[in-house]
């Protein structure tokens, strides 16, 4: 029997439809064929899933391991930090109780317990003095005790009527009027940056006796530094410093009394947060020269305002006057610059701080 009578016979179908058979049995052939492949795909992905399932489980394992090692390492490194706090503040502890040791040993060596001291604020003291008060304040340095000694300044001569106002001023005892001098040539601090402790060391156990002479030891003084802190200090709170000056003038008239060269190179004013801000400049050098002048320029100046004097010496024979005449006073000296010096360095290096003060004792 032919294939093509066999299959007529199983479907029992007429001749004309048996390529209608033959098509119908191909596609359900081809259709299985497909279905097969699609299965054994299936499959084949399902042992990929099985697979991948299995190595993720192995890497959660591996990672749970490396999370705990990481932990460890973790708790290691925040003990061996721990032991470093301990160790660094122990060594602090050591290196402050030396600078301690040192400076009594100094201290004995220059016969610092031999030095009368007389009552002193210290400048946190004196400028909360200044922000609660309507006082007036005129300050000392080592530059002004040379005038007062008969000597001259590299930048104002000896002159007798200057020398002769500031004894006044150091002496009397004015509540209304604060007189600054070194509190830190007394209390030599461990604070102190090398420099000063070495300034202080030279200059100050050869001329307290000389200034002993101009001091009334009953009498309350008040810190000259609250106008050069900057450069004095090592270990300071200079942020709070600053921010406690700038309120004595914030949102008042002020007159700065001044050097014609002061503000040559200077980013930063202090005063800035003043109502406003009149100048008068008088000479850098020298500048007793003009007393006259100057007096009789500032005498214009309306009493609302607070009159700022940088000016030396002779700024201080000038604050005295107006003080007098009932103007409120503030002798600053070097304050323009201390706050010019520490906004300028800032977050800067090492060196660059270096040499900002070396440019802060040039000569205006």
């Amino acid at each position: 029997m032919s294939v093509k009578k066999f299959i007529q016979n199983i479907f029992s179908v007429r001749n004309k439809d048996f390529h209608k058979v033959i098509t119908i049995l191909g596609i359900k052939i081809k259709f299985k064929h497909q279905k097969d492949n699609e299965c054994k795909k299936i499959s084949e992905l399902e042992n990929k899933i099985k697979n991948l399932s299995k190595n993720l489980k192995e890497q959660e394992k591996k990672n749970i391991d490396l999370e705990k090692t990481i932990n460890n390492q973790k708790t290691e490194l925040d003990k061996l930090q721990n032991n470093i706090e301990i160790l660094g503040s122990e060594t602090l502890k050591i290196n402050q109780t030396a600078e301690i040791t040192e400076l009594a040993m100094l201290k004995t060596k220059y016969h610092w317990d031999n030095i009368k001291i007389p009552q002193i604020k210290n400048n946190f003291q004196t400028i909360e003095e200044l922000k609660n008060t309507n006082k007036s304040i005129i300050r000392f340095g080592n530059g002004d005790f040379d005038i007062l000694k008969g000597n001259s300044m590299p930048y104002q001569k000896y002159d007798k009527y200057i020398a002769d106002t500031l004894k006044t001023i150091c002496y009397e005892n004015d509540e209304n009027l604060m007189t600054g001098i070194p509190e830190p040539y007394y209390d030599f601090p461990i604070e102190l940056v090398e420099s000063s402790k070495r300034f202080i060391l030279n200059w100050f156990p050869k001329w307290h006796k000389i200034i002993e002479k101009y001091i009334n030891y009953e009498k309350i003084y008040y810190s000259t530094h609250i106008s050069q802190a900057f450069p004095v200090y090592r270990q300071y709170d200079f942020k709070n410093h600053y921010n406690n000056l700038k309120e004595i003038w914030n949102n008042k008239k002020i007159t700065v009394i001044t050097g014609d060269r002061v503000y040559n190179n200077i980013e930063h004013n202090i005063f800035e947060n003043a109502e406003s801000i009149n100048y008068i400049y008088g000479p850098t050098e020298n500048a007793f020269d003009e007393y006259e002048n100057l007096k009789n320029r500032i005498f214009n100046t309306e009493k609302d305002n607070i009159l700022i004097f940088a000016l030396g010496p002779a700024g201080k024979v000038l604050a005295y006057d107006m003080y007098k005449a009932g103007y409120r006073v503030l002798d600053l000296g070097h304050i323009i610059k201390d706050y010019d010096f520490y906004k300028k360095t800032e977050n800067k290096s090492q060196d660059y701080y270096n040499k900002c003060r070396k440019k802060f004792f040039d000569k205006d």
